[in-house]
């Protein structure tokens, strides 16, 4: 009830409970924060293409990657079918950057035919945890209809 059988990352009631933890602390100790969505390109295509199979397996290296990059105690949380929320405790956003070009880079090697675009944002003073989701998903958006496609599997990190 607590992972995600096929990503292995959190499900999303546990995790999103992680995530207000690290909300919580950051804001009780003064720390920077970020939080990013992260969104499977073309997972559809995939499915479509090569099976469900395929689409799952996608969803699994994604998610081993995610959570190969990030430190132990930094959740990974499957929060929709093909959607992750990562969230980089004491953590600038110019850091988090730096952070997921390094895990676009590396499902690139494994992934191969599918890429994530990610939304990132630092947190503010006060802030909630919706409002904080609700920047990075459009922040994610955003990122999403500024870069073009790169053809069969996607956009590149963002």
């Amino acid at each position: 009830a607590f992972v995600d059988d096929l990503t292995g990352a959190s499900t999303r009631a546990y995790g999103l409970a992680a995530v207000q933890h690290e909300l919580h602390r950051a804001h009780r100790l003064e720390e920077p924060l970020v939080l990013a969505f992260v969104d499977v390109d073309g997972l559809k295509d995939v499915n479509d293409r090569d099976g469900h199979a395929a689409g799952d397996a996608v969803l699994r290296t994604v998610g081993a990657v995610l959570r190969e990059h990030v430190r132990p105690y930094d959740p990974v949380v499957r929060v929709g079918g093909d959607e992750f929320v990562c969230v980089l405790s004491n953590t600038t956003l110019e850091a988090a950057a730096v952070h997921f070009a390094e895990i676009g880079t590396a499902l690139g090697r494994d992934a191969g035919t599918c890429s994530i675009s990610s939304g990132a944002v630092a947190l503010h003073p006060g802030e909630l945890l919706d409002e904080l989701m609700a920047r990075a998903d459009a922040e994610l958006y955003r990122s999403k209809r500024a870069r073009p496609t790169d053809g069969p599997g996607g956009r590149t990190v963002a």
